[in-house]
């Protein structure tokens, strides 16, 4: 059995390829030229080898430009590799009867005052959510489509995490904007579903699931997580995002699943655990 990752890159995918079973053949695809990966731009989606997809291979595809910033600021660019070259891929991947796990974002919610789950309408919030709901629209009606709508992932590789340890590192304090909150998720509970969906594809009547965690955090919160059991040298101060920050994202997204607890068969782990879980801790400390 194949499993393409398509973005093998990123630190999800990167994380993935670590613990994906032995018994697939793991074929890494990447903008990158590089003797561990096959090639692909999505810019010029008509010149990958889609030959090379089998029936019933697994794609993972979490490549994507994923700045809000990026895609609103260079509109025209991300939405040729966002929606143009993603759709075409997918289109051809489908074709071939393989598998395909999109990744979309919390964002195609937009700002809400309530809890939303998979069954909530859409309203996405910035270019960037706007070209993951088009991806979306185009392939639900299609029966090998599946799509993960991420919250924040929590790992200390993500982008956040690996800001505060650097600051840590360095005894500098780390600005933090706030009010920032998602219902963050930790990158295991993340990777076991993307193997349990593949196991349990038709089971799986959900086209949609979100992949969040049960608490509302903040970057302040995980950040005082991260002081209170990694270092508690660590400091950092809290400022207010400039107002255009948040013309692309929304400052609060409480994302709920009605899928993501049954699909692991328990509920995700709380964060608080998954620091300790990620930075080798073995108890409070």
């Amino acid at each position: 059995m194949n499993r393409w990752v398509i973005g093998s890159d990123g630190f999800i995918a990167k994380r993935l390829l670590q613990n994906t079973d032995a018994a697939y053949t793991i074929k890494k695809v990447s903008p990158q030229l590089d003797k561990d990966s096959i090639y692909l731009d999505l810019l010029e989606p008509e010149k990958f080898e889609y030959d090379l997809i089998q029936k019933d291979d697994e794609i993972v595809f979490l490549a994507a430009i994923s700045s809000p910033d990026l895609c609103d600021n260079q509109t025209e660019h991300a939405y040729a590799v966002n929606v143009k070259g993603t759709s075409h891929f997918i289109e051809k991947a489908l074709y071939r009867q393989a598998k395909v796990l999109f990744f979309s974002s919390d964002t195609v919610y937009g700002r809400r005052n309530q809890i939303v789950n998979e069954l909530s309408l859409t309203n996405p919030l910035g270019n960037y959510a706007k070209m993951k709901r088009e991806v979306e629209l185009k392939f639900l009606d299609r029966e090998n489509f599946k799509v993960f709508r991420l919250s924040y992932v929590f790992s200390k590789d993500d982008k956040f995490t690996k800001y505060i340890c650097q600051c840590s590192e360095k005894g500098q304090a780390a600005e933090i904007f706030h009010p920032f909150y998602r219902n963050i998720v930790f990158i295991e509970d993340l990777i076991d579903a993307i193997g349990l969906m593949f196991q349990n594809w038709e089971q799986t009547k959900s086209k949609v699931v979100n992949i969040c965690g049960n608490e509302s955090l903040s970057r302040v919160d995980l950040a005082a997580y991260y002081e209170e059991l990694v270092n508690d040298s660590f400091n950092f101060t809290v400022t207010e995002p400039p107002p255009a920050y948040f013309e692309a994202r929304p400052q609060v997204i409480q994302m709920s699943s009605l899928y993501l607890p049954d699909l692991l068969g328990r509920d995700p782990m709380k964060i608080k655990e998954a620091v300790l879980r990620e930075f080798g801790i073995n108890k409070l400390r």
